[in-house]
């Protein structure tokens, strides 16, 4: 699948984390990303695109003082070496910047949109072959690929993600026919020969190309380096593409790892291994790596191409880290839970699961910043309403807001107020609040999550980078094996972490977890400045 050409694309890198994302979604395995509000939009040129021999593209999310830390390190080095490096804008908040050198760098998705329009024709043009010739192998292979991809979700679908309406349908070959159908569902999208995908990658990849070419830039850092299109025009005009670490790596990584191996949860890429090794390369991934410490690219199961430096932790992270070791009041009985946008209705229900079953332990989710304040809103209310109902299936309606008598609240105590969706919204979410537990608390998602760790005595997660910080700052650290578990299922072989069963109370995981040991392999010593300089500033690997 990797040497797969067409039109000049490879075209399994282009395709794959893009169509497992949509698939796990649409099968419910992963929770929909929720949009973000969009603000105005810029043109071109309106920005700002200086020659340089460097340069970054930061990561979208950024601390309370608008700073990336994962590329702090890398722009103090080139501006201590007076290299002006380029520096491109990412997300929506660069765009409306009150500073106007941040509002006016070159904005990422700004020129994608510009590339895919300008140069759209030409990129058809490449493609018109491959579209016209209908007898081609390309096209048959893709057939053949799609017909193998439904089976393989067919089996996904039966086995697990909608079991209680499959039970229902009847005879086995009415479910296996309704498996099948939901199949066709899924990849419906790409059921047809995805030309739109392939002249859409090319559009963008001149633009990358021309842009980096008449910029005179040799050497690219990019946080996050999804964005295939960037990479490969990157490379095209003779750059070296550089990628920081900003989160957990593993061998299942939808970006890194083609290891072939297969996930013990259910997964989209089941019917498509070809290796049990690693790959000598793959098209459009970063020329080099940069970690945190060894253990990142021992298991990251990347191609052997991938050049891998291990530099130690950014210094903001280090220094946040041992603040938080020096600090540290551990509080007994704490317990951090960390969201994730996949999982999101799932760990509040864990979240509230654990609460209600040890009490004497003060539970306190704190949402990840993909989340937005509006789902959880309906996460308690929905919650709120439940409990209500069941409370007044069991013994009666509760006591009303005029604290008329009513019937007890779901633990026994005072009933809470009795609660509708028809209150106000200020009064809806005020009482639903009442229902959950007392020992329950949902954190401000604008706070740091790095002192939450430092005093907490349990971290729990799926795989959160969040597990592996709270590793090193001496939390007990307790995984649960929700979809995606794997990525952190090395870490819990080397004893480190304990894993969870999905719908467990964590009651007895709370008593088996233990601080782990020396977290030096996940965060190595920092190379010294003088080495993370060398590093930096060379052109040539």
């Amino acid at each position: 699948m990797v040497n797969w050409k067409i039109a000049g694309v490879y075209f399994w890198p282009v395709l794959r984390e893009r169509m497992m994302r949509e698939v796990l979604e649409q099968l419910g395995i992963y929770e929909r990303r929720v949009e973000q509000p969009k603000v105005a939009r810029k043109a071109p040129s309106e920005f700002q695109i200086p020659q340089s021999k460097y340069a970054v593209i930061p990561f979208l999310r950024r601390d309370a003082a608008g700073v990336d830390p994962f590329s702090a390190d890398i722009l103090r080095i080139l501006d201590e070496a007076d290299a002006r490096p380029l520096i491109f804008g990412m997300g929506d908040a660069d765009l409306v910047s009150d500073n106007p050198q941040v509002a006016k760098r070159p904005h990422v998705e700004e020129l994608e949109a510009e590339f895919a329009h300008r140069y759209r024709r030409r990129a058809q043009l490449r493609v018109l072959p491959a579209y016209l010739n209908k007898r081609s192998v390309d096209r048959s292979r893709w057939k053949n690929f799609i017909v193998s991809l439904n089976a393989a979700l067919s089996g996904l679908v039966a086995d697990a993600s909608v079991e209680g309406a499959h039970a229902a349908a009847g005879t086995e070959s009415v479910r296996a026919a309704t498996s099948a159908r939901t199949a066709q569902s899924l990849t419906s999208k790409y059921a047809a020969f995805p030309t739109w995908l392939i002249v859409d990658f090319i559009a963008k990849r001149i633009g990358w190309k021309k842009l980096f070419r008449q910029t005179s830039v040799q050497k690219l850092f990019v946080v996050n380096a999804w964005k295939r299109p960037l990479i490969a025009g990157a490379q095209d005009a003779g750059v070296w593409v550089v990628e920081p670490q900003h989160g957990l790596l593993s061998e299942f990584h939808p970006l890194f790892s083609f290891s072939g191996r297969v996930a013990e949860s259910r997964q989209v890429e089941a019917a498509l291994v070809e290796s049990a090794e690693p790959l000598e390369a793959v098209a459009y991934l970063p020329n080099e790596l940069y970690t945190w410490g060894e253990f990142w690219g021992e298991n990251l199961g990347a191609p052997k191409s991938l050049q891998i430096s291990v530099v130690g932790a950014p210094s903001s992270m280090a220094e946040r880290m041992g603040k938080g070791l020096a600090s540290a009041v551990r509080l007994p009985g704490s317990v951090l839970i960390a969201s994730q946008a996949q999982q999101t209705s799932k760990l509040f229900e864990l979240a509230v699961r654990a609460a209600k079953a040890n009490p004497d332990l003060q539970i306190t989710l704190k949402p990840h910043p993909q989340e937005t304040r509006e789902q959880y809103r309906q996460l308690i209310i929905d919650f709120a309403q439940a409990e209500a109902d069941a409370t007044t299936a069991a013994t009666g309606p509760a006591a009303g807001p005029d604290g008329s008598a009513g019937a007890s609240g779901p633990d026994g105590a005072a009933a809470a107020p009795s609660f509708t969706p028809r209150d106000t919204e200020t009064t809806s979410i005020k009482v639903a609040y009442s229902y959950l537990p007392s020992n329950f608390k949902l954190a401000n998602p604008d706070e740091p999550a790095l002192p939450l760790i430092a005093k907490s005595e349990f971290v729990v997660g799926v795989h959160s980078m969040a597990l592996v910080e709270a590793i090193a700052l001496g939390a007990k650290v307790i995984a649960l094996k929700l979809p995606g578990f794997e990525h952190v299922r090395a870490i819990a072989e080397r004893g480190d972490l304990l894993l969870a069963e999905a719908d467990s109370d964590l009651s007895a995981e709370f008593a088996a977890a233990r601080i782990a040991g020396n977290p030096l392999k996940y965060f190595a010593k920092p190379l010294s400045p003088e080495q993370y300089s060398s590093l930096v500033l060379s052109l040539q690997p």
